[in-house]
């Protein structure tokens, strides 16, 4: 019965929102292949699927598996059903996703501005998949150095969001977490640091506690407190993001633990020298040579001098 695999696909769905991508992987396998067998092979159902599948093969870091799938998709959408339906503009929206992961970010804006024109022309104004489109494009400018275009529609986006969702609604997290980001990259470390603190004390108020956007978060606010130099602080943030993700179930070569766990072996590099600078700091006489530079001067008189921050 057809509502086997639909329970199946809710299952699924329900694992990754838990942030189970393993469990989900197979409930999702399972749904797409009863579905394959039960409904005629251009079915609207089958295309649901495999996006849905698609989409935890990008959690799971098989990229490679999700563009072919996703492509697959958009092609059978586009096949079957009416030209101005949303769900060829969500295919087009995920397919840009995973342009980016690749590094294709010219097609990705490519096509995350013909998904934003499209939900325009059908959605109603104040409807959520508009702000997810305006957002997904904002990201697209920011990786192609378009910051000031990234700016508005990210304020534009959390302004949106705050207007028409409920006020714990997940997605609000997101958009302050993408906005950071933009302010990182503009040099606005402190608005950055301000809203990341408030997206992941948002996130830690209405998520599981082993779910994988606080790991995230943790990530985003660690490299945030990095371009400030405060390291230390840094170091336990992506330490406790790595906490989470094992928690929730990530294998230690899944590629977000082997990029957090290059990150604080970076870190920790890093604090280390900054800890040598400073004992060498105390323990340099302020007539002798400096220890920091070659200028031949006596430390005193050049990075001995107060505010010189060695």
């Amino acid at each position: 019965h057809p509502d086997i695999a639909l329970s199946m696909s809710n299952l699924a769905t329900t694992y990754s929102a838990l942030g189970r991508h393993g469990d989900a992987l197979k409930q999702e396998e399972e749904a797409l292949t009863f579905r394959r067998r039960v409904f005629p092979a251009d079915h609207p159902v089958i295309a649901l699927s495999m996006s849905n599948l698609a989409a935890i093969y990008s959690e799971l870091g098989r990229i490679g598996d999700a563009l072919k799938l996703e492509e697959e998709t958009l092609n059978l959408r586009r096949r079957v059903l009416p030209a101005d339906h949303p769900d060829i503009a969500l295919s087009m929206s995920n397919l840009a996703v995973i342009y980016s992961a690749l590094g294709r970010n010219d097609d990705a804006m490519k096509l995350n501005e013909e998904v934003l024109t499209f939900l325009r022309r059908v959605l109603p104004a104040n409807h959520p998949d508009i702000a997810m489109s305006m957002g997904n494009l904002a990201a697209i400018y920011s990786a192609l150095g378009r910051h000031g275009d990234a700016l508005k529609l990210g304020e534009e986006v959390l302004t949106f969001r705050r207007r028409v969702l409920p006020a714990d609604h997940p997605h609000i997290a997101l958009s302050m977490n993408k906005l950071a980001k933009t302010y990182c990259a503009l040099g606005r470390h402190g608005d950055a640091l301000k809203l990341l603190e408030e997206a992941l004390e948002f996130r830690r108020r209405v998520l599981p506690a082993d779910h994988p956007d606080i790991a995230a978060s943790m990530h985003n606010l660690a490299v945030t407190c990095h371009a400030i130099s405060d390291v230390s602080k840094a170091i336990g943030l992506i330490l406790s993001a790595i906490a989470v993700l094992s928690r929730a179930g990530y294998a230690t070569d899944h590629p977000k633990m082997l990029h957090l766990q290059a990150y604080l072996a970076q870190l920790r590099r890093q604090n280390i020298g900054s800890d040598k600078r400073r004992q060498t700091r105390r323990m340099a006489k302020p007539n002798e040579r400096c220890p920091f530079c070659d200028s031949g001067k006596k430390y005193k008189k050049c990075c001995g001098k107060p505010g010189t921050g060695q």
